[in-house]
Parts: structure tokens; C-alpha cells; sequence
């Protein structure tokens, strides 16, 4: 995902932990912030070279149009759905013209996922499954850019879209080949190439 932010840095890290992510924005090059609800997490990203502040889907509402990115991953599924429409009308708010988000959530369609993983984390509220996102996104006036789920581990749902004009070509998450990891990648949406 790092890779989709090439040359639309800074990018903002919402729910950005221990920074693993940041880790690897800065081996590209790219400049990020990160904001997490976990002193301790703010603590360890800090630790680990990287600007963050604590503070939730509301901590960075004055920061309009300045990043190039917003990165969420295994976030939303701990937020209601009034918590999530201000996440995201806040992650529009900081986004640049042409600006790209990424969303990660634990895949509801796959079943070991749904009946099982998703409950053994006692912290989250509810599921979003993919279709939804791109509703919520489109309704905020959003471009939907490539859809799909990850081939491996909990087959994470994942939505980029995109605050118009977008105009950037050739975006796509690529994902390791079926000779490396078993599975298929089920994607939909504009596949810009």
C-alpha cells in the first residue's frame, strides 16, 4: 500500500501503532504523520523516528488539504457507524485535491473471518464490508479507485478512493503473485492502468 502513495506524500496514518507503516513510508521516502488513541503506541512511533500526536478520528480536523495521503488500516471496525462518517469526512477534509485513501477492515465475507476472528477482538463494534465503505465514500463525493481483497492472512477488504479531481494514472495495489501465496485477489472498481 506504501507504494500507492509514492509522490502524494505527506501521508497522514490514522490509527498508526507502533509505526510499522511509517517504518516503511520512510524507506520510500515518503513523509507521514501518524495519530493513534494509545499513548503507549504514540510513545513507540516517537521512539522510532516519527512525528504523531494522540488522538482520534477527530484530532486532525484542522489540518485541511495538507496531506497527499490518508492511510487506515484495522481501524474502522472499532468505530461506529456515526464515528466512521466523521473519520472519513475528516480524512476528506485533510486530503489535497486529488488526494488518495486507503481503508483496511478485516473481510466479513470470508467466513473463518466472520464467525470467528472478527469476535475475538473484544474492541470491535462492527463490520464494514467493502460495499459499504465505497457507499459511505461516494456519498462524501469520493472517486472510487480499485476495490478488492488481500490474498493472504485475513483476506483484508481493502478500498482506495480518490478526493476529485483525481488524475493520477497507473494507481493499483499490487499484490505478490499466485506462485508466491496461495489464493485468488477478487478486485473491482476503476483499474487504472
Amino acid at each position: 500500500y506504501a507504494e500507492v502513495f509514492q509522490d502524494s506524500g505527506p501521508v497522514l496514518d490514522v490509527g498508526c501503532g507502533p509505526g510499522y507503516f511509517a517504518d516503511v513510508l520512510r524507506d520510500l521516502g515518503i513523509e507521514s504523520m501518524g495519530v493513534d488513541i494509545d499513548p503507549e503506541m504514540v510513545k513507540m512511533a516517537t521512539q522510532r523516528g516519527h512525528k504523531v500526536i494522540l488522538g482520534n478520528q477527530e484530532s486532525f480536523t484542522e489540518r485541511a488539504g495538507q496531506f497527499g495521503g490518508v492511510h487506515v488500516s484495522h481501524v474502522v471496525e472499532h468505530l461506529w457507524g456515526d464515528e466512521l462518517e466523521t473519520l472519513l469526512k475528516n480524512a476528506l477534509t485533510a486530503l489535497r485535491p486529488g488526494g488518495i485513501l486507503i481503508v483496511r477492515t478485516p473481510n466479513w465475507e470470508n467466513r473463518f473471518v466472520r464467525e470467528r476472528l472478527f469476535w475475538m477482538d473484544h474492541t470491535h463494534k462492527r463490520p464494514y464490508p467493502g460495499e459499504l465503505l465505497i457507499r459511505m465514500m461516494k456519498d462524501l463525493g469520493m472517486d472510487e479507485v480499485q476495490t478488492g481483497f488481500e490474498p493472504t492472512g485475513m483476506n483484508d477488504t481493502f478500498v482506495i478512493a480518490a478526493k476529485p479531481p483525481f488524475t493520477k494514472t497507473g494507481l493499483k495495489v499490487h499484490f505478490p503473485t499466485a506462485d508466491s501465496h496461495s489464493g485468488n485477489v477478487l478486485q473491482h472498481g476503476k483499474q487504472l492502468a
